[in-house]
């Protein structure tokens, strides 16, 4: 897992495609990344589409997978949402 989420607190920016309905990025209040987990924190978060982007590194090339993620309220973890994993391929370094 990798680093690279939004700032702490950081307002989210605009919607750059100037569509209403278009994901934001959701503004981080805190976050936890550990060997195989990153956990994303939100005081506030407002009714609408969200996003939240992170890096991480694959070590060597091949079939890879992005394991699904799950979003729940933190009170009431039966309101929860996943999203798909997602395959691609990592070539090798010449």
């Amino acid at each position: 897992p990798g680093q690279g989420a939004e700032r702490p607190g950081a307002p989210p920016p605009e919607d750059p495609a100037g569509e209403p309905d278009a994901p934001r990025r959701l503004p981080v209040s805190f976050r936890e990344i550990v060997a195989d987990d990153v956990r994303f924190f939100a005081d506030h978060v407002p009714a609408g589409s969200w996003e939240v982007r992170y890096v991480t590194r694959v070590r060597c090339g091949g079939r890879v997978v992005a394991p699904s993620a799950r979003a729940e309220a933190m009170y009431d973890p039966e309101r929860r949402g996943y999203t798909a994993a997602r395959w691609f391929e990592v070539e090798g370094r010449p």
